[in-house]
């Protein structure tokens, strides 16, 4: 009966969230906390469908918190790597050999925000069965893509 609740429970969290959003302006602070209260439901979701107990649930968060520190961090180099390749074509004052250096950065940033998810994923095997670690990686891919389709169906609605 709990994991019915749930599922008719975090739909509606999700578009409350969304919602609450979409009807006032976006200043950093509700950005914020619209980005945590989404981080808190997943955290809900994926105790519910990795079915972990207490101690593995800290641990996990734990590893998981930090994989994710290590990505903001690669994602916000890679950003600028990309804010930078732009401003140098909009004033078209850069050689090709720069654009190449810059190119051959945003490539290794990609292979250490996989390789960082690799070791990640590798890093569960201690704390997760195989079949936990498979619905990990099957949640995290369904719960992306459904926050992204709620985001999309509120900017048609406006």
């Amino acid at each position: 009966m709990r994991r019915k609740n749930i599922i008719f429970i975090i739909p509606i969290l999700i578009l409350l969230i969304f919602q609450s959003a979409a009807y006032s302006q976006f200043d950093g602070s509700r950005f914020k906390k619209v980005r945590e209260k989404i981080a808190q439901l997943e955290k809900i979701k994926l105790i519910d469908v990795l079915n972990m107990d207490e101690n593995t649930t800290l641990k996990f968060f734990a590893r998981r918190n930090q994989y994710q520190n290590k990505t903001d961090s690669l994602m916000n180099t890679e950003n600028q790597l990309i804010d930078d390749m732009d401003s140098s074509i909009k004033s078209g004052d850069k050689s090709d050999g720069y654009y190449r250096e810059q190119i051959t950065k945003y490539f290794r940033v990609q292979d250490e925000i996989i390789k960082s998810r690799r070791d990640f994923i590798r890093s569960l095997n201690d704390l997760l069965s195989e079949e936990q670690i498979a619905k990990y990686i099957v949640f995290e891919k369904k719960f992306r893509e459904d926050i992204r389709n709620l985001i999309l169906k509120q900017r048609m609605r406006r």
